[in-house]
């Protein structure tokens, strides 16, 4: 039963959701540090983003 429900309630395109959301993603000028550094965190690893291209991903999505 739970492979059925699993069947229908997960999203199949998860992953690719993911890496789209992790690429668009930028600070907006509202949002504080820490509430963007979380997202971007999430999304890294949902995304399944490797830690060697954390820092500079990090860094190319602040604003000045």
């Amino acid at each position: 039963m739970f492979k059925h429900l699993e069947s229908i309630y997960v999203n199949p395109n998860k992953l690719r959701d993911a890496k789209y959301n992790y690429n668009r993603l930028t600070i907006r000028t509202s949002q504080t540090f820490v509430e963007f550094q979380t997202q971007f965190l999430y999304l890294a690893g949902e995304a399944q983003i490797p830690t060697k291209s954390l820092r500079l991903d990090l860094f190319d999505r602040l604003t000045a």
